[in-house]
């Protein structure tokens, strides 16, 4: 059986775990957190295991096509070129360490 190359993974990551209730009072801990109901009525009833919020993944852009749902205790990665996304919360505790708070 061939033996295939490992790699382990040096790059510095911000996260911040999400949580709804804290998302409503404090939005200024979310920056890249976008939510639905701003756009449309549809969502005013909606919660996060509905999907309700997401985040761009792509840098620099508001208005992206691309985007991944945010849903309650997921967290948001932001990594230094810039880039976002998530990643459930026992995903996220079995592959990274905090390094500092």
């Amino acid at each position: 059986m061939k033996v295939l190359p490992a790699y382990q993974r040096t790059t510095i990551i911000n996260a911040v775990q999400f949580f709804e209730e804290e998302f409503l009072v404090n939005k200024d801990k979310y920056l890249d957190v976008r939510d639905r109901a701003n756009f449309s009525e549809l969502w005013f009833d909606k919660t996060s295991s509905d999907g309700r919020y997401y985040i761009p993944t792509e840098k620099d852009s508001f208005f992206s096509t691309e985007y991944t749902n945010v849903y309650e205790g997921d967290f948001i990665l932001k990594e230094k070129q810039g880039n976002s996304y998530t990643l459930p919360s026992a995903v996220f505790k079995a592959n990274y360490t905090l390094i500092n708070k």
